[in-house]
């Protein structure tokens, strides 16, 4: 007779294969593993295989959401073409805020702050799926004087997936320059006249700047075409004041000429070469036609396109081309009259007895020439100017200067002479009084220069 521990090994010779087919069953309830097969008799050993290595994996709950992450690279984008490449270097130790926007409320919630390495890369990791906001801080010390490419903006707006790697770049480019093209004119002149607008460029930085004029319809659709001459001048000479320069041509050889010789040519476009923070000076001159009928007007439109210096190819720092532009306007009238009378009268000073005004000179002998200015009409005589031309055969024998009392309402004065001579003994040619201010209705001044008879 058989023992019970016989009977029991025979019983799980026979029915074994059933019972551990219903801890397997058992198994895949407990582990989402529910397509098992097995052919009954048989234990199905690749089966049971995967049934023991699946157990040993993580149960995936959907409920738990993979993090993202964003990856920030910030450059210098020296030629910026909004691409990082090879030669540009990341921007080391910038720091950036990272914000969550609220789905409801469309509010940025901040998260926390990170910071750039070596190379100028940041990896912001442990992000849920979301919309976020990242923003690079200002004025921090590794930017200054830069400002965001216009293809790399900052802040980025990034829809992050769960699980997802969002790359940004955020290029840094030079800030823009500041160009200041300056001061805007608004005169009146004569016909048969010389006119010139004496004109300052500055720049913040160093570069190039291209000199363009053109002329504009007047407001009753009429045009002027005279041609316009730009000439590099110095800042520190007295003729390149803030007003207009009008004096008369010198005419040789049926071309018109400036004093000195200089011929107006057609030149409308030149380059002057900046420096940074210094005023860089020229002259805008065209001549008006004798034949210029009063009431004609014209707007010179001036424009100063700067550059600054570097490669295009990405070798060297290339910033934005800046435009900085101003109108000058001018008509063509009787600005004498009838609101200002003028009275010229000269004195012999070597044989002046002190009573008698002798006019009669001989050579070596100095004259004094006084010109009495009144305004004889009702209204205020804006920007007064009175200018003159010394005699033939003459020169100045001392400097001229401004009176040293004005009539009221007239406020400062300048001396202004023409060409490559100061204003000082030997000079021969064109002398205007500035005047800033009104000369009010009744009101009358002097000015005076002396000469020295050749």
């Amino acid at each position: 007779m058989a023992s019970a521990h016989s009977l029991y090994f025979l019983y799980l010779q026979q029915h074994g294969w059933l019972i551990r087919l219903l801890l397997l069953s058992v198994l895949s309830l407990l582990t989402g593993f529910q397509n098992v097969s097995f052919t009954p008799g048989k234990p199905n050993v690749e089966a049971c295989e995967s049934t023991v290595l699946a157990s040993d994996v993580p149960v995936l709950n959907n409920d738990i959401k993979r993090p993202g992450q964003i990856w920030v690279t910030v450059w210098r984008d020296l030629n910026g073409n909004g691409d990082p490449d090879d030669n540009e270097p990341g921007l080391a130790n910038v720091w950036m805020e990272i914000a969550e926007i609220d789905d409801l409320d469309g509010q940025a919630y901040f998260i926390r702050n990170e910071i750039t390495d070596d190379q100028g890369e940041v990896k912001i990791k442990n992000l849920d799926d979301g919309y976020y906001r990242v923003t690079v801080l200002p004025d921090q010390v590794p930017l200054e004087g830069l400002v965001p490419g216009s293809g790399t903006p900052s802040p980025q707006f990034i829809n992050l997936g769960q699980g997802q790697t969002t790359i940004a770049f955020i290029g840094y480019v030079n800030k823009p320059a500041v160009v200041a093209l300056t001061p805007a004119h608004s005169r009146t002149s004569l016909p048969g006249l010389l006119v010139r607008f004496a004109h300052s460029v500055t720049s913040s930085r160093d570069g190039e700047a291209r000199l363009t004029a053109q002329w504009q319809s007047g407001t009753d659709g009429r045009s002027v075409a005279w041609p316009i001459s730009l000439q590099r001048s110095d800042c520190n000479s007295t003729a390149l004041s803030a007003w207009n320069i009008s004096g008369p041509l010198t005419v040789s050889e049926s071309e018109c000429a400036l004093e000195g010789g200089n011929l107006l040519s057609e030149d409308e476009e030149i380059t002057l070469t900046l420096t940074a923070n210094q005023p860089t000076c020229f002259q805008a001159m065209f001549f008006i036609p004798a034949e210029t009928p009063y009431g004609a007007e014209g707007f010179l439109e001036l424009a100063a396109e700067f550059t600054e210096p570097g490669d295009p190819s990405g070798e060297s720092d290339v910033g934005p081309v800046v435009t900085s532009r101003v109108v000058d306007y001018l008509m063509v009238e009787d600005n004498w009259q009838p609101g200002l009378s003028l009275y010229k009268q000269v004195e012999n000073l070597s044989r002046s007895d002190g009573g008698t005004i002798i006019s009669t000179a001989y050579p070596d002998e100095l004259q004094k020439y006084t010109i009495t200015y009144r305004n004889i009409g009702t209204e205020n005589l804006r920007e007064l100017d009175v200018f003159t031309d010394t005699p033939p055969m003459t020169r100045l024998s001392e400097p001229v200067r401004c009176p040293d009392t004005r009539p009221e309402g007239l406020a400062d004065c300048e001396v202004v002479v023409f060409g490559s001579q100061t204003n000082g003994a030997g000079y021969s040619g064109t002398i205007i009084w500035r005047f800033s201010g009104s000369l009010l209705p009744g009101a009358s001044g002097n000015v005076s220069y002396t000469v020295r008879i050749e």
